[in-house]
């Protein structure tokens, strides 16, 4: 195959359109046009946040098309593996010829996987069809399938968003995984603006000035342990009544089962009252403003926790699980709290500490917006990127 002259990056995302790594791309386009790159982005998903990129960026497209179909069968059994695989296989090669020309259209050198594997695999194969050399930037936490495994020797680079994804998943495909922490971009409010939006939106919410307010913010999933918070946040209030909780996220449940469930779950408890249920926020600035402790409640590891960063570039006293890539950001009792996943009473016990205790919660938060400043800006996440891509197409 000829040595590929074509330079243009395109960044494919395979997520719904509203998780974290679709707001993570939304931010790391703009840096990485200000260092001179300009890439494609394409999403597989309509979620709100990809449609607010692809409004603002012209340039950036829906395909949804290209997304694997269907999900590898985990049971083990041979014949339900092989019949995916070969479903698979034949998706891949119907799609392949039509994104080939779409990529020596664009004249894209580089495809920049936003995501994983196993969701890609059409977009893969037309790669190495067109002569592109190709980049995963691993965002989960899972072993990789039997499918992922047999195209891994295609991808010719693997980056992970934490120093505890990038030993994880090096372990598990015995290559060299690099380590290019997150990054999120700094508040673009001042000292004032976030007063005045913490004001407006705590009073939206029913909480006055005498309310410790916790917010978990992500997708409405069981994973993402809501309901650890609710059960924690339903103990604590036996401890400090001025409590109150803040569910921020979208259910991606067609049915929206996790939402009605989360909610019954309040009623059942009794502290209907003293929980909030919060749509999907484009601008969330608005609920770090309005929370004196922002929690993260997963109950299996989190690759990164970009929730946590966020929390900490505003300067909230955050609590977060100890698994997993969040090792990476909060260190127990200097940047924040660390408590066990899917511990209901020691996530009780911290909140209760940190609703007790005003100036802990200032401290820590300030400790922790000076780390979120200085170790994971989004500067410094597209720098290192930025190096990838130039090493990659061989450019100065």
């Amino acid at each position: 195959m000829k040595k590929n002259k074509m330079t243009n990056i395109l960044i494919a995302d395979s997520g719904a359109g509203f998780g974290g790594t679709s707001k993570y791309l939304g931010e790391l386009l703009p840096e990485l046009r200000s260092l001179g790159f300009s890439p494609f982005a394409v999403f597989y998903g309509d979620g709100p946040l990809a449609r607010s990129i692809l409004e603002k960026m012209p340039d950036s497209e829906l395909h949804s098309e290209w997304r694997t179909a269907g999900a590898e069968d985990s049971s083990g059994r041979p014949f339900a593996r092989a019949r995916h695989l070969m479903k698979t296989l034949f998706q891949m090669m119907i799609l392949s010829p039509a994104i080939v020309r779409w990529l020596s259209k664009h004249r894209v050198g580089l495809v920049h996987l936003n995501n994983e594997v196993l969701s890609h695999l059409p977009l893969i194969l037309a790669a190495k069809l067109a002569g592109c050399r190709i980049l995963c930037h691993l965002h989960g936490w899972r072993p990789m399938t039997m499918t992922e495994r047999l195209v891994l020797p295609w991808v010719d680079e693997f980056m992970s968003i934490s120093e505890a994804g990038a030993r994880y998943f090096c372990g598990g495909i015995r290559r060299p995984v690099l380590a290019v922490p997150n990054g999120v971009a700094e508040p673009q409010l001042d000292s004032g603006q976030v007063q005045a939006v913490r004001a407006k939106t705590r009073l939206a919410w029913g909480w006055d000035e005498a309310t410790v307010g916790c917010v978990i913010a992500g997708r409405l999933t069981a994973w993402k342990g809501q309901e650890v918070f609710i059960r924690a946040l339903a103990s604590a209030l036996n401890d400090n009544p001025r409590l109150k909780g803040a569910i921020v996220g979208e259910d991606p449940s067609s049915d929206k089962s996790e939402s009605k469930r989360l909610r019954a779950l309040s009623e059942e408890l009794g502290i209907g009252g003293s929980v909030s249920f919060i749509p999907w926020m484009e601008d969330i600035s608005g609920a770090y403003a309005a929370a004196d402790i922002v929690i993260h409640a997963s109950v299996r590891p989190e690759p990164f926790g970009l929730v946590i960063l966020e929390a900490m570039q505003f300067g909230r006293a955050v609590i977060a699980s100890r698994a997993g890539g969040v090792l990476d950001i909060v260190r127990d009792e200097v940047t924040g709290i660390l408590t066990e996943p899917g511990g209901t009473l020691s996530l009780k016990k911290a909140m209760v500490r940190l609703a007790d205790d005003p100036a802990l919660r200032s401290r820590l938060g300030a400790q922790g917006q000076q780390r979120a400043k200085t170790e994971f800006s989004l500067k410094r996440n597209a720098e290192m990127i930025g190096a990838i891509y130039r090493r990659l197409l061989a450019l100065p």
